[in-house]
């Protein structure tokens, strides 16, 4: 697990918990996995102003803030959160897809007191989605026009 739940009890971007899956032999990242645990039997996902919980446009909110480092809300002091955004943005939208990012929601059908009865588990699918840079550099829909040049969403 690379990010979960805060000392103090919060979780200052709204993710749960972000584990990453390495290939065992050489230790390169296969997968970012984005997690959402929903521990009462009547929890539903949010919706917040940016876009439904667990969705491609909340989590790439969520990411950009936490990659940018500028909004406290989304970064906890003292972590590398910022530096495995920017690994994260960059693997959602790649060309070559090696990275996988997947989302998942674990919901508890019983409440917090029987959780290890029956624990619901939703996969996402992926939140790769590297048609949509090739969409911008390309003045397609999805932006209307190019990117200006020297603006990078992220960094290495």
């Amino acid at each position: 697990m690379k990010m979960g739940k805060a000392a103090n009890g919060g979780r200052p971007n709204g993710i749960d918990q972000i584990w990453v899956r390495r290939d065992p032999l050489t230790g390169d990242v296969q997968e970012y996995l984005v997690v959402e645990a929903k521990g009462s039997s009547g929890a539903v996902l949010g919706h917040p102003a940016d876009g439904q919980q667990m969705s491609p446009r909340w989590l790439f909110a969520r990411v950009l803030k936490m990659a940018q480092g500028t909004d406290g809300r989304f970064v906890e002091t003292g972590t590398n959160q910022n530096r495995m955004a920017a690994k994260i943005l960059h693997a959602m939208f790649e060309d070559t897809r090696t990275i996988r990012v997947r989302g998942i929601v674990f919901h508890c059908l019983y409440g917090t007191t029987n959780e290890a009865q029956v624990v619901h588990m939703t996969d996402l699918g992926e939140y790769n989605q590297p048609e949509v840079v090739t969409a911008a550099r390309n003045a397609g829909p999805v932006f209307g026009g190019p990117p200006q040049s020297g603006i990078s969403l992220y960094s290495h």
